[in-house]
């Protein structure tokens, strides 16, 4: 199972698209996503709350650090599984993201392991690919 690390900072805007886009991947691969809230001032709290109440799978964490270091420190000691993927507040993932890149993974023993960038405006459309 793969922890999913998740920092939010003033990210509500954002927010809503990108945790449907992590629950739309593959429930038996994730076993949790670890939210660290840190020091927001927009309403990313109360997003973070609604998904909570829904998934079980959800670890919120509302911290004051300032600091990304930090925080990806905060969320990894956090983590309960051995595979780890960060996916930051204003992305979205693909439907099968998860799985494709932990099949990857496993398959040849990669120790890390990533993949291509879509670069994409506030209207949805592709400004670039990013390899």
């Amino acid at each position: 199972m793969i922890s999913v690390i998740l920092l939010a900072h003033n990210y509500a805007k954002y927010l809503p698209e990108c945790l449907n886009s992590i629950l739309k991947n593959d429930h038996n691969l994730i076993g949790e996503v670890i939210i660290i809230n840190d020091s927001s001032t927009d309403n990313t709290e109360e997003i973070v709350l609604k998904y909570k109440k829904e998934n079980s799978k959800i670890r919120y964490f509302k911290k004051n650090f300032l600091s990304l270091t930090k925080s990806y420190n905060f969320a990894l000691f956090q983590s309960n599984y051995d595979f780890i993927t960060k996916i930051d507040a204003d992305d979205t993932i693909e439907n099968n993201f998860i799985k494709l890149f932990f099949d990857d993974l496993k398959k040849n023993n990669y120790d890390f392991i990533f993949g291509n960038i879509r670069l994409i405006d506030d209207f949805g459309k592709l400004i670039s690919i990013k390899k």
